[in-house]
């Protein structure tokens, strides 16, 4: 009750109109005066019943970029420190300090990888005192930027995959591959690692196990995580930006881009067989939530579900929200759940 009391105290604050895109309908975008974060917010109506309204919100590719000074006798942070200049001594960081301040008021909140801008102990320290111990209930998942050392040098990681995968591990605050979280009686967020381009085996076999669960007691599943999916669909060849970031695509081919999980014509079996679990128990799965291309894009994925051994053809809403950076004090998607 308390929270609910400071949330509707927070965005009782005067707005400002957020201009989109391609005159957009599905979002709605406005910034808080007083505060000065920018909120994208969208609605899931899911027939959940009276009393059991939601809202989650998602925060995406933050990139700390910060190294400390006892860090510069490893060669590799020399290197990317020299080369990496975006976003250098934690500029990213006022961003993300404003965006958590807002974002806490809802009832559970989603950062969607590429938190760190690179694998350095400056940008670790930033985390873990800015996210880890202000707010723990953060659920944090990563991207790629995560998993390397190596930024704009032209160059190949030196340490092993394994051990910077460890390294990430034993620094995470929950499970570095998959987490869940029951937000309220009906929602199950869950939180997948797939910054890597591609999933693995024990995500899948989790993520098949909380579908039947939800199914049996009535939940539904909202999924987090960095990657976007393809549509599967010819016409999302060419989707229009809801909100462009400086430097960034305005357009962007969701159905047979080789880096888009899951892309039309796709022989990596691992990821076909996530997006075939997907796209296939749509009547528990409501919504996917992803970062990685910084503007943002809003694509609904073809989908179904079974029925009396009889198949329904369905959609499944897929929101890319902004990268945090681009906005002086933050921005997030405010998922509001009913």
């Amino acid at each position: 009750m308390l929270r609910k009391v400071q949330a509707n105290n927070f965005y009782s604050q005067e707005k400002e109109e957020f201009l989109l895109e391609n005159d957009f309908e599905k979002i709605h975008a406005y910034k808080l005066k007083q505060t000065g974060q920018v909120v994208f917010e969208y609605e899931i109506d899911c027939n959940l019943g009276e009393g059991n309204q939601v809202e989650i919100t998602q925060i995406t590719d933050v990139h700390l970029n910060y190294v400390l000074d006892e860090e510069l006798t490893d060669e590799e942070i020399f290197e990317t420190k020299k080369h990496r200049l975006w976003l250098a001594n934690a500029e990213s960081l006022p961003s993300l300090q404003g965006a958590l301040e807002g974002a806490i008021h809802s009832d559970l909140t989603v950062i969607t990888g590429d938190i760190l801008d690179y694998l350095s102990k400056g940008a670790m320290k930033l985390m873990k005192e800015n996210i880890f111990d202000k707010y723990p209930k953060v659920l944090c998942t990563a991207g790629g930027h995560e998993l390397t050392k190596q930024m704009q040098t032209g160059k190949m990681d030196k340490l092993p995959l394994p051990d910077r995968v460890k390294i990430l591990q034993d620094f995470w605050n929950c499970d570095f591959y998959y987490e869940k979280r029951l937000v309220g009686k009906k929602v199950l967020a869950v939180a997948i690692n797939n910054g890597f381009g591609y999933y693995f085996d024990h995500q899948i076999k989790k993520l098949s196990a909380d579908i039947e669960t939800a199914r049996k007691e009535g939940k539904i599943i909202l999924i987090f995580q960095h990657e976007p999916l393809s549509t599967k669909k010819e016409s999302d060849s060419l989707v229009n930006a809801f909100y462009f970031a400086y430097g960034n695509p305005t357009q962007m081919n969701f159905y047979n881009r080789k880096n888009r999980i899951g892309y039309f014509g796709s022989d990596v079996e691992i990821n076909n067989k996530m997006v075939d679990l997907i796209t296939s128990n749509a009547d528990v799965i409501k919504g996917i939530f992803v970062g990685h291309l910084h503007s943002g894009y809003y694509t609904e994925i073809n989908a179904c579900y079974f029925s009396n051994e009889k198949k329904i053809d369905a959609k499944i809403p897929q929101i890319v929200a902004p990268g945090n950076p681009y906005f002086e004090r933050g921005c997030f998607v405010r998922i509001k759940i009913s």
